[in-house]
């Protein structure tokens, strides 16, 4: 599946370079190329575009307040030369930063995660239709890549989700071994249906279901405990107790 990709930087060469880097990349198609912030905007608001890569310092608008101001599902990629944005970045979610100037091999590795991500994004949660014998739906399955495999995932069956830099496990019932897939916690938090599965920590999501006891600052799943973040309490209260 190609995904539809616009450059938003404020120098040309930088542009032309990274538009013959992508045309060797046949999962990426390029569909527009804008030298300002202002009107990539304006673009993204009234077209569907996949990914993103965007510079971080440009006049008006840099980088970070483009994706703070844009309403949009779009994946995105920052570069630039200043190294020390990048923590600003992922706490932004972007899929990647790079530290120009920067070489084919970093870029794909980036591309590669944002394909992974896509292909999660895109339709790949599908919801079960009700169980036969006892009239109750099914939350459906999502599918992540494990050991350079496609594995399907009962959602019914995760327990919970802890992030680890950028991976995340997924712990199962009766498994003792968790599912260790490449991707950010936010990015499986779009993936699971949140009337079920409860953000409650900065590396923690729960399935709600699975929840047996909690006090102030902590939960319990059988015996794992899992932290409660101050951030977290009120909404996970909220959906706890209905």
């Amino acid at each position: 599946m190609v995904m539809k990709t616009i450059i938003i930087d404020d120098e040309p060469f930088a542009i032309t370079l990274l538009q013959e880097e992508l045309a060797k990349v046949p999962f990426v198609e390029v569909v527009g190329i804008f030298g300002s912030p202002i009107l990539a905007i304006s673009y993204l608001q009234s077209h569907a575009i996949d990914l993103v890569f965007s510079d971080i310092s440009m006049p008006d608008i840099n980088g970070l307040q483009l994706i703070k101001a844009v309403n949009s599902k779009a994946l995105f990629i920052l570069a630039t030369a200043h190294r020390e944005f990048a923590v600003d970045g992922f706490e932004l979610n972007v899929v990647d930063y790079l530290v120009k100037p920067y070489g084919f091999e970093r870029l794909f590795k980036a591309l590669l995660k944002a394909q992974e991500l896509f292909q999660l994004k895109s339709g790949e949660q599908v919801v079960a239709e009700p169980v036969a014998d006892s009239g109750a739906p099914t939350l459906g399955h999502i599918f992540v890549k494990s050991d350079y495999k496609d594995v399907k995932v009962d959602l019914e069956h995760i327990s919970y989700v802890q992030a680890l830099k950028d991976y995340i496990k997924i712990f199962k019932d009766g498994s003792d071994k968790p599912l260790v897939t490449q991707m950010n916690l936010k990015a499986i938090e779009d993936l699971l249906p949140s009337e079920v599965f409860c953000r409650v920590h900065r590396s923690y999501i729960v399935n709600i279901k699975k929840v047996n006891a909690y006090n102030k600052t902590e939960l319990f799943i059988e015996q794992t405990e899992i932290p409660i973040g101050d951030f977290y309490r009120n909404s996970f209260l909220k959906v706890f107790k209905g």
